[in-house]
Order: structure tokens, then C-alpha cells, then sequence
């Protein structure tokens, strides 16, 4: 049985370099032309299984880079939920501080703020509402 030779294939004779099988002494090197064809065949299916390996590969790097830009938005994402909820979270803490000052027909209300501003200190509206909900000692300005 002929071993299978690379797709780089030296004659065993030694006496000619054939990469592309087409040279005359091609068969008689290998002793048939069944044989060529079977080698032939099996250089097409290596071909094949080479070019599905590197579209597999790509797929791969594609699902990755994909998988990495779905992560990134759902940080994103969860970011932008906690921001929101601090908001929240800063808006509900004040609100029960304010009164209505004056009750219009038209529901143009005027609202004043009851607390006390002593206890809303720090270097943004948000960083001392954080600091009064969290009962922290208020910054000097």
C-alpha cells in the first residue's frame, strides 16, 4: 500500500521536486494512476477540512467578539440602572421634605422645601443628599 505523501511532495526517486503532481514521472514514482487519483482525493478533502478549520476558527472569534460587545452593553446597562436607581433613591429621600405652599385651582402648585439645610452639605446636590440619606457627618463648606 503507497504511504500517503505530504502536499509538499518530494519524489521518492530523488530525482525531480513535485508540488503540484503534474510532472510525467508522477505515476510511474507512484506506480499507478489509481493511486494518484486516491491521493489527489484526499489532498481535495485536506483542502476542504482546512478551509472548514478556518471558518470554524472565524466563527469562533466572531462569537467571542460578540459575547464581549453583549457583555460590555449589559455593563453598560446595569451602569445606567444604578445610576438611576440612586436618583430614585435621592428623590424619594428629599420628597417628603416638601410642602405645598400654596394650592392653585389650576394645579400650578408652589412647593417649598421644609428640611433642614444644615444636614445638605457636600460638594454636589446628589453627594449631600447621599450623605444625609447615609446619617454622615456633613462636610464643612
Amino acid at each position: 500500500m503507497d504511504a500517503v505523501q505530504p502536499t509538499n511532495w518530494a519524489c521518492p526517486h530523488d530525482h525531480h521536486q513535485c508540488e503540484t503532481r503534474n510532472c510525467r514521472s508522477f505515476q510511474a514514482c507512484l506506480g499507478s494512476a489509481a493511486t494518484a487519483t486516491k491521493i489527489g482525493q484526499h489532498d481535495a478533502e485536506i483542502a476542504r477540512l482546512k478551509a472548514e478549520l478556518e471558518s470554524t476558527r472565524q466563527q469562533r472569534d466572531d462569537n467571542y467578539a460578540l459575547a464581549e460587545s453583549w457583555r460590555c452593553q449589559v455593563l453598560a446597562r446595569a451602569t445606567e440602572r444604578y445610576a438611576a436607581l440612586a436618583d430614585a433613591r435621592r428623590y424619594q429621600a428629599i420628597r417628603s421634605q416638601f410642602s405645598a405652599m400654596s394650592a392653585d385651582i389650576d394645579g400650578s402648585h408652589a412647593w417649598i422645601w421644609r428640611g433642614n439645610p444644615s444636614r445638605l452639605r457636600g460638594p454636589t446636590l446628589d453627594a449631600a443628599i447621599d450623605a444625609a440619606m447615609a446619617g454622615e457627618p456633613q462636610q464643612s463648606p
